[in-house]
């Protein structure tokens, strides 16, 4: 109980340190906001006994997420499910697949209902210290109770990461916002490198190239 990331997807959970590039995804921006999805509340897991790693979590929340649930009445809170598993392929091949979803009142109008659905996938291929490859894709989609509309969108990111040397790893990372698009489309393509200098010390370098639908200038970022 307290103060958390809510448990939505694999990108949300992770703090700055554990990303795998310097921002979020514009996914989770789009969807949650710049600081992501945090709120008030308390969580209960269980895990169950099967021959791989299979988690249901659920979390109640006080309800304030910009935009999604930030109902004006006491009682507009949101609830939050998600199902994590995660899975040995080989002795240097896991995978992990996630389902999360959570609903809630937003403020337009009192009783106006915001939902959101998504689905996790992670790989990861480690033979050794000097290589490896990690693989990870969120998919997002909101239905937005409004007055008078109810508006769905969706949104993805699929990121790859190749550890090439002991200290050194690349990556690329491509995302859409309208998969299905109410309105609002964007492109992002984003480039990085970083030196692993500790394993608590890291320098990186990336580069953000992102498009909006509708608008003739290009956003660039390093």
């Amino acid at each position: 109980a307290g103060k958390m990331l809510a448990r939505f997807g694999r990108q949300n959970t992770q703090h700055l340190e554990q990303m795998n590039f310097v921002d979020q995804s514009l996914a989770n921006r789009y969807f949650f906001g710049p600081e992501g999805f945090s709120e008030l509340g308390f969580e209960l897991s269980a895990l169950f006994p099967l021959p791989w790693f299979s988690e249901l979590s659920f979390e109640f929340l006080q309800g304030e997420n910009a935009g999604n649930f930030d109902g004006g009445r006491k009682e507009d809170f949101a609830t939050l499910g998600h199902w994590k598993n995660g899975f040995d392929l080989t002795e240097n091949l896991a995978g992990q697949i996630g389902l999360s979803g959570v609903a809630g009142f937003n403020h337009p109008a009192p009783g106006n209902l915001t939902q959101i659905y998504g689905t996790d996938f992670y790989l990861r291929w480690k033979p050794n210290d000097r290589r490896g490859l990690k693989w990870q894709t969120e998919y997002f989609l909101r239905r937005k109770e409004d007055v008078g509309t109810t508006p769905v969108e969706g949104g993805i990111y699929s990121q790859l990461i190749y550890q090439f040397a002991k200290r050194w790893e690349a990556g690329i990372r491509g995302e859409r916002i309208g998969v299905p698009k109410e309105g609002f489309g964007q492109w992002g393509i984003s480039p990085q490198i970083t030196f692993l200098a500790t394993e608590f010390f890291r320098l990186r370098g990336q580069y953000n190239w992102v498009h909006t639908d509708a608008n003739a200038k290009e956003q660039h970022e390093a």
